[in-house]
């Protein structure tokens, strides 16, 4: 009995190598011919790109990576491969068209959704290059009213632009100077209470232009309040209660001792009222004037001015 089984085990598994090896090499033979299509692949599909009227375009991104792209006179587009096995027609665009929007897309990426690629030829309006506008010099004027023409020239550094009029700027020679403005949050005693003192005073960089009475236009400056606050500055808890309504400044008189006094008009009251409130007033202002070395001492005029 077991002379007939062991012959018959032996043939049956010389027949189970033997169809292994058919099936092996079979599976080699269709990667090797799979192999040698896709290395001839790109010739087809940029055959076929042509053939339908395209026309290959070889696009990198910034790491220097390749794809190919069929490009159709129509403006649409399709990777190349896409179009060969039809995943992709005529007609159909991958990128979107960001043309217009100042900024030159010459290197983009390359999923669908990225921005279009451009250059002189596809968008002149964002890849040519414009004409530098010169900078205005001192005492020149720059237009600002977008009817008369461009209104894009700035003045050159150093100056800065004063508006005279409705229509136009002048430039003039700037000069750096600090407007003190508040933060509660840098005036608390270590039980977290507002101390009301000169210790919440933030200096704020300005620029002015230079003129005869640079304190009168720099204390000025300090009363238009919050709209001299940048969007950064206001998050940081900068703040004051400058401008008030019909508060102004009226004259500035510096005395050979040192002593500034200041006039102001207030016909509404706005500066009376609150002991830590008025005080604050009068500390941004008299720090703001002592910053000139010339002044020693400041006073208001009239007396009544920053009551509690």
């Amino acid at each position: 009995m077991n002379k007939v089984i062991l012959p018959l085990v032996f043939l049956i598994l010389i027949s189970v190598f033997i169809a292994s090896f058919n099936l092996v090499k079979k599976f080699y033979k269709e990667e090797k011919i799979k192999e040698n299509i896709n290395l001839q692949l790109p010739n087809y599909t940029s055959v076929w790109c042509e053939r339908q009227g395209g026309r290959l375009e070889i696009r990198k991104n910034r790491d220097g990576n390749e794809r190919r792209f069929c490009i159709f006179n129509d403006g649409s587009e399709c990777d190349e491969l896409d179009f060969y096995y039809r995943k992709c027609k005529k007609g159909e665009r991958l990128c979107k068209d960001f043309c217009g929007d100042g900024i030159c897309q010459e290197i983009v990426c390359m999923s669908i959704g990225c921005p279009c690629p451009e250059s002189k030829e596809s968008c002149p309006k964002d890849c040519e290059k414009k004409p530098e506008i010169s900078c205005a010099k001192e005492e020149e004027k720059v237009n600002r009213n977008p009817l008369i023409g461009p209104t894009n020239q700035k003045c050159c550094e150093g100056l800065i632009e004063v508006r005279e009029s409705k229509s136009y700027s002048v430039c003039k020679k700037a000069f750096t100077v600090f407007l003190y403005y508040y933060n509660p949050e840098k005036d608390k005693d270590k039980s977290g209470n507002i101390k009301c003192s000169k210790d919440g005073l933030i200096p704020i960089e300005r620029q002015v232009p230079v003129s005869e009475n640079i304190i009168k236009d720099t204390i000025e400056l300090l009363l238009k309040g919050k709209d001299n606050l940048t969007e950064k500055e206001l998050s940081q808890g900068i703040t004051t209660e400058f401008p008030l309504d019909g508060f102004e400044l009226k004259s500035v008189n510096l005395k050979e001792d040192g002593t500034l006094i200041l006039e102001f008009n207030d016909p509404l009251n706005k500066t009376i009222g609150g002991a830590c409130r008025v005080g604050i007033l009068w500390f941004q202002i008299e720090a703001t004037a002592k910053q000139f070395p010339k002044v020693k001492e400041v006073k208001f005029l009239p007396e009544i001015l920053f009551q509690p």
